[in-house]
């Protein structure tokens, strides 16, 4: 899947050399889990309460980012309104310990089900094949030119020196050079408990159907 991805970004960043002659800029946007949708971790946590548990983790140090909607449509039109053509956007995230979902949605959703939030144990069950402990959203490489706003980050393509540029770039209006870029869902700052309830709480995603 994250091959794919970044096969993806390619061929966009690629499509701009590419154009015909017409007035098309064409950019990325690179975002981690969804909160809510059908791939994320928090529809089968919520099933798993519902049966009484117990919730599995396949490593209780793994974390990952979480955007919801309104991030989404916040990072699309942010790189709509900023591309000069080949960057990749990202949303500033903050991280989730997912030991942490899974104990914020016991607490939350055990009683719901008719159970006390102590009979719903967390198992261990390894990590599955390629799974890796935590989510890297950008390159040490791409972390030496990215630029930043108070919201978005963006990685410009890379350039070569001399007459064979494959993308010139000079900026980004609204954007600047910083040395504290965040790459991973380790040194990411963390959502506490409270924080997660109150996130999932405002996207629906622990609300049980009467």
């Amino acid at each position: 899947m994250g091959t794919t991805k970044l096969l993806g970004e390619k061929l966009t960043t690629a499509g701009n050399t590419y154009t015909g002659g017409t007035e098309i800029s064409l950019a990325s946007v690179r975002f981690g889990n969804v909160i809510n949708s059908s791939q994320s971790v928090i529809p089968v946590f919520k099933e798993q309460i519902k049966t009484g548990g117990p919730v599995t983790l396949t490593d209780d140090r793994m974390t990952r980012f979480f955007l919801t909607y309104d991030n989404i449509k916040h990072l699309i039109m942010g790189a709509i309104e900023h591309m000069n053509g080949g960057e990749v956007f990202v949303q500033k995230m903050k991280a989730i310990r997912i030991e942490d979902l899974a104990h914020a949605m016991i607490d939350v959703l055990a009683p719901e089900f008719g159970y006390d939030p102590s009979e719903i144990d967390i198992k261990i069950i390894g990590r599955r094949v390629g799974e890796t402990l935590h989510e890297h959203i950008m390159t040490q490489r791409e972390a030496g030119r990215v630029l930043e706003s108070e919201s978005l980050l963006a990685i410009p393509p890379e350039t070569q020196d001399g007459h064979s540029q494959y993308l010139s770039h000079d900026g980004i209006a609204g954007f600047k050079q910083t040395e504290q870029i965040v790459r991973t869902s380790e040194s990411a700052e963390k959502l506490d408990r409270d924080e997660i309830t109150n996130l999932l709480r405002a996207n629906g995603a622990i609300e049980v159907m009467q």
